[in-house]
C-alpha cells in the first residue's frame, strides 16, 4: 500500500476569515507536505467564501475542502466529525492537523478513531523524521518535554503560537472541493437540551493583540480590574487575566491566558500581580517583551521578565497612568 503523503488542516471558518491559529496550522502543514512530497488540503468548516479560498492558497494550501453551511444549525460534533471523515476520504492525508482549542479537542479524537490513526495532542512542533512523524509536546506545566514518533497515519492538535505563521504567498491559487454537510445525528443516548453561544471574539482578540495587560490573583478583587482596564485602554492593549483571577470571577473565562486558556505572543506583555506559575507562563512565554509588576521579589514571573518592578500594583498603576497621560498631552 502506498504511503499517504498529504496533510489535511481542519479549521473553523464560520466567521468568514482564517484565524491566526489556522494560518499557523497551514504554515506547519506546508512544511510537512513539502518534506513528504505531498499536498496541503484545508477543510474550512462553515464557510466557502472566496476570500477564504484566496487566503488559504496564499497561506500554503493546495486545495480547500469547503463544507459550506455546516454551521447553520450551530456546532454539532457528530455532523462535523462526519464532514471531516469525508474530507479525509477525499484528501487521503498522512496527518490531520487541528488547533489545540475547543473544536480541535472535540473533533480530533473522533476523527482519529474514525480513520484508525494515532492521536498526538497539544503539540508544540511536528516534523518528518525518515518515514515517521516526530511530535513534540510539553507536560507538567512545561517542565517535561515529550517526543512521540508515529510511523503511520496521525491526527494531531497544535498549541496556538507554537510556530510563526508564514507571510502570505500571493502566487499560490488553491483549488476548491465541495464536501457535503452531514445532517446532525445525535449519538445513542445523547439528548439535545440547549445551546448557549459564548462570544469567542475575546480569545481571537488576545491572540492577535500587540499589547496584552494581564491581572493575577494579587489584584485582590474584581473592582481592581477597573484600574487595570484603564491601563489597558491607555496602552491600546487587550485585557486578560490569570486562571486564579478567572476562577474567582474577576474577569471572563474567555480572557484567561495560560495552559488551559488562550496562548498569546504579543510584542509587549504586562503582567500585574501575576506570580508567574509555569501553567500561566506556558500561555505567554513567547511574548517578545514581558513587563512584570509584583510586590514579591521572589515571584517566578521575574525570571521571564525583561523589565520588572517590585512594588504593590496600587502604587505603580496610578503613576504609570499619569505618565501615559502626560506623554499624550
Amino acid at each position: 500500500m502506498a504511503i499517504a503523503r498529504n496533510v489535511l488542516v481542519v479549521c473553523d471558518a464560520s466567521r468568514g476569515h482564517l484565524t491566526a491559529s489556522a494560518r499557523e496550522l497551514l504554515t506547519l502543514a506546508r512544511s510537512l507536505a513539502d518534506a513528504l512530497a505531498g499536498n496541503v488540503d484545508l477543510l474550512a468548516l462553515g464557510a466557502a467564501a472566496p476570500n477564504i479560498v484566496a487566503d488559504a492558497g496564499a497561506a500554503g494550501a493546495d486545495q480547500v475542502c469547503a463544507a459550506d453551511g455546516a454551521d447553520r444549525q450551530g456546532y454539532h460534533p457528530e455532523a462535523f466529525a462526519a464532514i471531516t471523515l469525508r474530507a479525509c476520504e477525499a484528501a487521503t492525508p498522512r496527518i490531520v492537523l487541528f488547533a489545540h482549542d475547543a473544536l480541535g479537542l472535540d473533533l480530533a479524537p473522533r476523527v482519529a478513531f474514525g480513520i484508525g490513526a494515532r492521536w498526538a495532542t497539544n503539540c508544540i512542533g511536528i516534523a518528518v523524521e525518515g518515514d515517521a512523524l516526530r511530535c513534540e509536546r510539553t507536560e507538567v506545566g512545561g517542565k517535561l518535554q515529550v517526543v512521540e514518533v508515529i510511523d503511520g497515519q496521525a491526527v494531531a492538535t497544535l498549541r496556538p503560537k507554537s510556530i510563526d505563521a508564514r507571510a502570505p504567498q500571493s502566487r499560490r491559487d488553491a483549488r476548491v472541493l465541495a464536501v457535503p454537510a452531514a445532517p446532525p445525528q445525535a449519538a445513542e443516548g445523547v439528548v439535545f437540551v440547549e445551546r448557549r453561544m459564548e462570544d469567542g471574539g475575546a480569545a481571537e482578540e488576545l491572540e492577535q493583540a500587540a499589547i496584552v495587560v494581564t491581572g493575577g490573583l494579587g489584584m485582590g478583587s474584581p473592582g481592581a480590574f477597573a484600574k487595570l482596564r484603564e491601563l489597558a485602554e491607555a496602552l491600546g492593549a487587550s485585557l486578560a487575566g490569570s486562571k486564579q483571577a478567572v476562577d474567582r470571577g474577576w474577569i471572563p473565562a474567555n480572557r484567561q491566558v495560560g495552559l488551559t486558556g488562550t496562548t498569546v505572543a504579543p510584542k509587549v506583555y504586562v503582567a500585574v500581580a501575576v506570580s508567574g506559575a509555569l501553567q500561566h507562563m506556558a500561555g505567554c512565554q513567547k511574548s517578545r517583551t514581558i513587563v512584570a509588576i509584583n510586590s514579591d521579589p521572589a515571584a517566578p514571573i521575574f525570571r521571564f521578565a525583561r523589565y520588572g518592578i517590585v512594588a504593590k500594583w496600587e502604587e505603580v498603576l496610578p503613576e504609570l497612568l499619569a505618565q501615559l497621560s502626560a506623554a499624550r498631552a
